[in-house]
């Protein structure tokens, strides 16, 4: 279906088609046109109220029916069996598990009620075998099919030569469904478009494979406001130039503003080819937060900058992945615990690295999904810097060249659904190879929160630390287990476990108790404002407490 003012129309071979139901919503007179010898229609009437026109809502939809009502009189007396169905409980958009199963049911009973009809149409036909009119449709997944030609309709001529050329569709070749979906993949992957169908066109091979491309809009705006019970409160926005064409230069600037308060500058170029997009970065993050570490709480406010030079994959569709080379310094640091602080400018420290950041993920949803998998990869190997203040557990070095260091953090999540419930298992493993005071502090390993990579990139999600978050150095794994129960359309009642093990080694990892572990009961809600979710939690390491969040994550 294509609901109109909500679904664009879509322009093929000439045409612009949107939704039948405004023109000819039991289209009877097109199956007879087409051949068919006996028609049954089903029809789904709903007699309306004058209450049923007090919203916008309502009158859209009445204008609709209005529109194709003379269209489906007349077709009524088309059809050799008409079989009338009202579903009064029920709307188009009723796609939820449970409405499926009781319009279904609802259909089967009411098809009962028009047995008498069936089986007159039964004896009808009996002993006349079916012709077929038209040729049998051909299954890509199961055959390839030569195309002699490939064209993509709905962008310039010179910029549909130059991707054909770049993307390598080679003419006079084979095409199942496999070579026909990487095509799509790559074609979804630039973000260019807002739709892609593809078919074939002519009787027999070679056949021409024709993709019709309807482009999106250029550029991209958002805004949004979260609340929660670690940052307390933050806005966040972005402006995307030139983000969405399908090649050319482009330039993304992101902010939040908050108590960790972030700004983000890109300036890339994506080439009309397979090579990967090209591009500059400067961040900023003013960062205030607390953590703990050998047992000490901690007050952590800096701020600090980053330089990237990156390359990007411009084709994946469900991840991404990116490479590159940084330049990062601490221009001011404000660090305050039970046994040291130190506060002031420094303009001297500073650190080269080399990073990976690569993420698959099939969710089906963002906040609240029922199926797909979640993966990703995020690694930093640190190989110049100079510090002015470097410290072991042991000892205070002092200022002096920082050695290198590696850290890493891998993760995995899925989803799994029967019925309401859905089991979401997910297991995070993260390693470096440094202690904390030897490096960079946005290079450590830590966790905390229910937002990974909230303060520092290489941290874990662990609820059982409401606000700020642990450091560790080592081995750092976490296995969390949920099982979540649809409550209504958009309520969700969750039961959490989390459990948290740290070692220096993986020897040392296996051979103590568990570092931390909890388990939460948790509310959820999708609303207007974003995901809502709300959770009380007990922590072997924190007793009691409470998580709150509303608001899109940015």
């Amino acid at each position: 279906m294509a609901i109109p003012f909500y679904f664009r129309p879509v322009r093929t071979q000439g045409m612009v088609l949107q939704d039948g139901g405004t023109r000819n919503n039991l289209p009877t007179d097109i199956a007879r046109a087409m051949g068919a010898d006996i028609v049954i229609a089903s029809e789904m009437p709903y007699e309306k109220d004058f209450s049923d026109l007090e919203s916008l809502y309502g009158l859209v939809m009445q204008s609709i029916a209005l529109m194709g009502n003379d269209s489906v009189v007349l077709n009524e007396e088309n059809a050799d069996l008409l079989v009338k169905n009202p579903l009064p409980d029920y709307s188009m958009l009723s796609f939820d598990t449970e409405s499926v199963d009781n319009i279904i049911r609802l259909g089967y009973e009411k098809a009962l009620e028009y047995e008498k009809g069936f089986k007159e149409i039964a004896a009808k036909t009996a002993g006349h075998p079916s012709v077929r009119k038209s040729k049998k449709a051909i299954d890509l997944g199961q055959t390839k099919v030569l195309v002699g030609d490939v064209l993509l309709e709905g962008i310039p001529e010179d910029e549909q030569k130059r991707f054909l050329r770049s993307v390598l569709l080679p003419r006079n070749s084979y095409y199942g469904k496999q070579e026909i979906e990487s095509v799509l993949a790559v074609l979804y992957g630039s973000r260019a478009f807002e739709s892609v169908t593809y078919r074939l066109s002519g009787n027999a091979e070679p056949f021409t494979l024709i993709f019709d491309c309807v482009k999106g809009q250029k550029h991209e705006f958002g805004l949004s406001a979260h609340l929660d019970t670690d940052e307390i409160a933050y806005v966040s926005g972005y402006v995307g130039l030139g983000s969405r064409k399908i090649a050319g230069p482009r330039i993304l600037a992101e902010f939040k503003i908050g108590r960790n308060s972030a700004f983000n500058l890109e300036a890339a170029y994506k080439p009309l080819s397979r090579l990967p997009i090209v591009g500059v970065g400067i961040r900023g993050t003013r960062m205030d937060f607390r953590h703990s570490y050998d047992d000490l709480d901690a007050m952590y406010n800096a701020f600090h900058t980053g330089l990237d030079f990156f390359v990007e994959d411009a084709s994946l569709v469900y991840g991404k992945a990116r490479f590159g080379l940084s330049a990062e310094m601490e221009p001011y640091e404000n660090y305050i615990d039970s046994e040291m602080q130190w506060k002031g400018t420094d303009f001297k420290s500073h650190w080269f690295s080399a990073f990976a950041d690569l993420t698959l993920d099939t969710f089906n949803d963002g906040y609240f999904p029922t199926s797909g998998v979640r993966i990703g990869l995020k690694a930093r190997e640190m190989f110049k810097g100079y510090s002015i203040y470097l410290e072991t557990e042991d000892e205070v070095i002092g200022s002096g060249d920082v050695k290198p260091y590696f850290t890493g953090l891998l993760s995995a999540e899925g989803a799994l659904s029967e019925g309401k419930f859905t089991f979401l298992p997910s297991l995070y493993f993260g390693w470096t190879s440094a202690e904390t005071g030897m490096k960079d502090f946005v290079h450590v390993l830590g966790a905390g929160g229910i937002v990974p990579g909230r303060y520092v990139e290489c941290q874990i999600p662990f609820f059982g630390t409401s606000s700020g978050m642990t450091v560790y150095d080592g081995i750092l794994t976490s296995l969390q287990a949920d099982l979540r129960y649809r409550i209504g359309r958009k309520t969700y009642g969750t039961l959490k476990s989390a459990f948290l093990q740290n070692g220096l080694n993986f020897k040392d990892l296996l051979s103590h108790d568990l570092t931390s572990y909890a388990f939460a009961l948790e509310f959820g809600m999708k609303t207007v404002a974003g995901p809502l979710k709300l959770n009380g939690y007990w922590c072997s390491s924190t007793g009691f407490g409470l998580n709150f969040s509303v608001g899109y994550d940015f």
